[in-house]
Order: structure tokens, then C-alpha cells, then sequence
């Protein structure tokens, strides 16, 4: 479903924009910059785009991530567009999180060269709308800085809101106990050089927990660690999606194959057994408890290792800590209580990726005239943004946003009503745009695209499990439609074709 028609379009004049592009983007994270990369295939060298970008330079959340944190994915496969890295490393190694930042902003300065970059840091776009002009529709969107200053208004041919997450530095949990220190992954390695010997709680059992955890034991071992598992997380096995040496050719699931065995098992309602299937048959869970998945990848060692470094797996949500006579007590949301010792560290690794953003657009990914694309999690093509950031692009460009019917799902929403179905819907939409891309994309476009998953095994596997989908992708989609049109009537969620 597109933009709804109204009889009273705004129209504006070009002349009257402060500043007039070819293509405003908005955004500097991984999303953004794979637009980017996309637009300078169409783009003249004469072309001028502007950058728009909230923080003080690009990279995104890599910008202001934990130090410890790292990739889940081999570092080549996390780029932009199909751009090397500058990294003398394994191709197995998981960059960290500086390493990510400064291949992302390498990426860039070999981007801005190729045309006209305007870059706007410190900036954010507000009201950013498909209008009608003299000449046909543009885009306009008003800048502001962040830290005070005037607005300015910005028009383009086209523009791209890069939002993708929005994510935000993680703060620490706000406790009403004064006997114990509650931190964030950003400030945890400081607070455990000035807290040696700590008892250290853990709070969510996500993919930043499991790095928080590795990174406790690491720091000297004299830490106890607790993790406060919520309803537990289990995670994509490593061995089996990226196997190594020789096992490329003969052992592990590609990615493309493991969404589509979970696609073609999915009917809509049955994501429970979906999920359960899911654990059984790709999943590692170090904490014990696999009620839920966000597509995080962990390997068997780095799983037996953090089981062996918890000393104890907390179920259920932390409320609050608070002071009694007899110590520090948690609160749980279930009501019960559970004593602390003093001083202990609480640190904060609640899942981000869902998190409320008082900015974040509500509106479908592709305007009713195709100008303007919308890359957040509320209009979501895919749960990688920066797949969803260079797909998007091409079809921008290609003019093909009214007749390629890619499914989106409003992932924020669907999260909220149940994981189980975002899970399941998500696997399943996934395998149907593949499918899409596969079958309405030019060669080059699926060829050049760095972030594809499947490339870590060779040619020859991925071109037979390529064919295998494309033979029977008739069918496979019609399957696919119908369990997420089921989604949408059952959870009552956006979950629709964009065209």
C-alpha cells in the first residue's frame, strides 16, 4: 500500500528551497551508506547529494557502540555495497567495533569523490515529504542542527530516509538503590577497574549480553556473573552458517536455505512450533532457556564459554532494585524478590534494536510516486537495514517500486505483539523478496551485493541452491504470501506488499 492521494497534494515551487539536489539521504549508518554507494551507479559525477546525519560523523551506531562489541558475521559480509576491507585479518574474524567504524568511514571518503557531497553532521531532517513541484514531484525536508540553530530547507529529485533502527547509546538502568552500581556496556570496562571483585548482573540475555559477559571474563576473573535472562535468547549457530575450511564446500546451511526451510514450515499461525523448530535445528542457547530469537549468530565455543564464565541464570525481567534492612533486593516483574549483594554491578543490555525513537517515521516504505524511500522498522523489508538500504536503491533508480510486490511488515509492532510471530514472519519475508530480487533484479545488482550471507561458500554451491529457488520460486511465493497475509489478520499488524 502506497502513500493515500489527497485532492489537497502540497505544492512548492523549486525555486523557493534553500538548496536543490539529485538526491538527499538521511542518514550515515550502515543503511545510508550502501544507499549511497548504490546511487553513485546511477548517478553523474556532476550530481549533488546531500548527507544528512544526526551524529558528528558517519558510521551510525558505530559510532557510539560499546568498545568490546563485535560483528556477528565474518567482517567481510558487513560492508558497503561490495567494498573491501582494509584489515589484515582472517576472513573468519569478527571485526570490533572501532574496526567497523573506520571501515565505514573509509568507505565513504572513496564514495564522496565520485560526485558532489554535501555532508550536514549534527544534523536531523524533520518532515521530510514527497511533494508535487512545477516540474514534477521532488522530495523536501527541513534540517535542523541538533544542538540548536536555524532550519533550513532541503528539496531533491529523490531522497532516502536511512533510519534504519535508530539506535542509541544503551544508558544504565535507573535503580532506587543507593548500595549498587548500575552501568551500560559503554562505561562497564571503567566500572570494573574501579569496582575489582564485584558481583556482576547482567540484564537481558541478548547478543550484547553474551558480549558482556565474555567480556567480564576476560577482564580478570574475579568477577561473579549473574544474567537476568528475560524469557532467554538462543542464537543462530556460527559452525553451521559459516563452517570453515573445506566444510564451505561440503557441511553447514546457507543462509538463503535455512530461511527458506523456515518460510516453507511457517503458515501464518504456527510460530510457536516455528520457533522451537528453529532452536532444534540451527540454534545455540548458552543460558539454558531459548524462548526467543533476533537473528543474533553465536558459536558452539564461544557458547560453551559463556556458559562455563555464569554463575547464575536469573529468569524473568528486573524491575527495580531496591534498599531493605536485610540489603539490596531486585525486583522482578513477576513480583518476587531476589537479595543482591552490596556493591554489585547491574549492567544494562536490553534489547536497543526495539526500542521507542521519538523520531521515528510512521510511514510506508515507498511513496505513492516512488521519490521518497523510508528505511526504519516500522515499514521493514528486512531485518538488515543495510540490505534493505541497497535494495531499495537499485529499485528507486531501476522505477521498478510499482511493480516488484515486496512484502513489508511493521517489525516495531509485530515484536511488541508476539516474538514468536516476528520470528516467523520476518524468515518468511526474508525468502519471499529473495525470491523478488532474485527473479526482477539485474545480474549485476544480485552479483555486487557484498552483504549477501551465502557469498561466505563457493560459486558452485550457492549457483545450485540459487537455481533450486528460482525453479520452484513460483510456488514457494504463493506459500510465503499467504502465511504473511495470515500474519497481518491475525495479528492485525502491517504486513502487505508495497505495491
Amino acid at each position: 500500500m502506497l502513500d493515500t492521494p489527497s485532492a489537497l497534494e502540497p505544492e512548492i515551487p523549486t525555486s523557493l528551497s534553500n538548496q536543490h539536489y539529485d538526491l538527499i539521504i538521511v542518514g550515515a549508518g550502515v543503511c545510508g551508506l550502501n544507499a549511497l554507494y548504490v546511487a553513485t551507479k546511477y548517478l553523474p559525477a556532476t550530481a549533488r547529494i546531500a548527507l544528512i546525519e544526526r551524529r558528528d560523523a558517519a558510521a551510525g551506531m558505530w559510532q557510539s557502540t560499546y568498545d568490546y562489541v563485535r560483528l556477528h558475521q565474518p567482517h567481510p559480509m558487513f560492508t558497503v555495497g561490495n567494498m573491501a576491507w582494509d584489515l589484515d585479518q582472517p576472513r573468519q574474524y569478527l571485526a570490533r567495533g572501532a574496526e567497523v567504524r573506520d571501515h565505514l568511514q573509509s568507505c565513504l571518503a572513496k564514495l564522496k569523490y565520485k560526485l558532489r557531497l554535501d555532508e550536514f553532521y549534527g544534523h536531523v531532517s524533520d518532515d521530510i515529504e514527497e511533494v508535487a513541484s512545477q516540474g514534477g514531484h521532488i522530495v523536501r525536508t527541513n534540517i535542523k542542527p541538533v544542538v540548536g540553530g536555524p532550519a533550513q530547507t532541503l528539496t531533491a529529485d529523490r531522497a532516502i530516509y536511512a533510519a534504519g533502527y535508530a539506535i542509541s547509546e544503551m544508558q544504565p538502568l535507573e535503580c532506587s538503590s543507593d548500595n549498587v552500581i548500575s552501568t551500560a556496556p559503554g562505561g562497564l570496562p571503567e566500572t570494573l577497574a574501579d569496582n575489582p571483585g564485584a558481583p556482576v548482573y547482567v540484564i537481558g540475555g541478548g547478543k550484547t549480553s553474551m558480549d558482556t559477559v565474555m567480556s567480564v571474563m576476560a577482564d580478570n576473573g574475579s568477577h561473579q556473573i549473574n544474567v537476568i535472562n528475560g524469557p532467554g535468547t538462543y542464537f543462530i549457530n556460527r559452525n553451521n552458517v559459516f563452517p570453515l575450511g573445506m566444510g564451505r564446500w561440503s557441511s553447514g546451511s546457507l543462509i538463503s536455505q535455512s530461511f527458506a526451510d523456515l518460510a516453507l514450515k511457517f503458515d501464518g499461525t504456527n510460530e510457536s512450533e516455528l520457533n522451537e523448530y528453529a532452536f532444534h535445528h540451527y540454534g545455540i542457547c548458552p543460558t539454558g532457556t531459548p524462548g526467543q530469537s533476533m537473528f543474533g549468530i553465536l558459536s558452539e565455543e564461544e557458547g560453551s564459554q559463556i556458559k562455563e564464565g555464569i554463575e547464575e541464570i536469573i529468569p524473568g525481567y528486573l524491575e527495580d532494585v531496591i534498599d531493605t534492612a536485610n540489603g539490596p533486593k531486585m525486583i522482578m516483574r513477576d513480583g518476587s524478590r531476589v537479595t543482591v549483594p552490596d556493591g554489585a554491578i547491574f549492567v544494562n543490555c536490553t534489547g536497543c534494536y526495539f526500542h521507542d525513537h521519538p523520531n521515528a517515521l510512521d510511514r510506508p516504505c515507498v511513496s505513492r510516486h516512488g521519490r521518497l524511500i523510508t528505511i526504519t522498522k516500522k515499514d521493514s523489508l528486512h531485518f538488515m537495514t543495510s540490505v534493505a538500504g541497497y535494495f531499495l536503491t537499485h529499485i528507486m533508480f531501476l522505477g521498478k517500486h510499482q511493480s516488484v510486490p515486496l512484502y513489508a511488515i511493521d517489525a516495531e509492532a509485530l515484536n511488541k505483539k508476539s516474538r514468536h510471530a516476528y520470528f516467523a514472519a520476518d524468515a518468511t519475508q526474508i525468502y519471499l523478496n529473495l525470491m523478488l530480487w532474485s527473479r526482477n533484479m539485474p545480474m549485476n545488482v544480485l552479483l555486487n551485493c557484498g552483504l549477501d550471507l551465502d557469498r561466505w561458500f563457493p560459486l558452485p554451491r550457492r549457483a545450485a541452491a540459487a537455481l533450486g529457488m528460482l525453479a520452484k520460486s513460483n510456488a514457494h511465493m504463493a506459500h510465503c504470501r499467504a502465511s504473511l497475509d495470515k500474519v497481518a489478520d491475525v495479528h492485525g499488524v502491517t504486513c502487505r506488499p508495497i505495491c
